[in-house]
């Protein structure tokens, strides 16, 4: 969907391709706030893309590990009204439901704001 562009010289490409949330780069810190664009504390409504699935339980393993490792973990989430809009994952990059989705983001964001203050104390 998103072509591989050359920025000085060097060619890159969408970081959500090596991994959607990059929570191993976390690693060593004692504070995490990890923000999905997939569930990952619950199921959400509507049908979960089996490669989706696979992922998010790699990610839910290496965020397990932190948690070993004495980190803190916030997590951000989709709401049920932000996977309704994505169809549970199967049309997450629709560009027919920007608008719609970032509507939602905000209003998730302003919550998740409120949680994160209160996480960070």
């Amino acid at each position: 969907m998103f072509p591989v562009i050359g920025i000085d010289g060097r060619r890159c490409i969408d970081g959500g391709l090596r991994d959607p949330l990059h929570a191993d780069l976390a690693r060593g810190h004692e504070t995490v706030i990890a923000v999905s664009c997939f569930p990952l504390t619950a199921e959400g409504p509507g049908p979960i893309h089996p490669a989706t699935s696979a992922q998010q339980r790699t990610t839910n393993a290496v965020l397990r590990d932190l948690r070993d490792q004495g980190a803190r973990i916030a997590i951000v989430e989709p709401d049920e009204e932000f996977l309704a809009i994505g169809a549970g994952g199967e049309r997450l990059m629709d560009m027919f439901r920007v608008g719609e989705a970032y509507l939602a983001g905000t209003r998730l964001g302003a919550r998740a704001a409120r949680g994160i203050a209160a996480f960070r104390g």
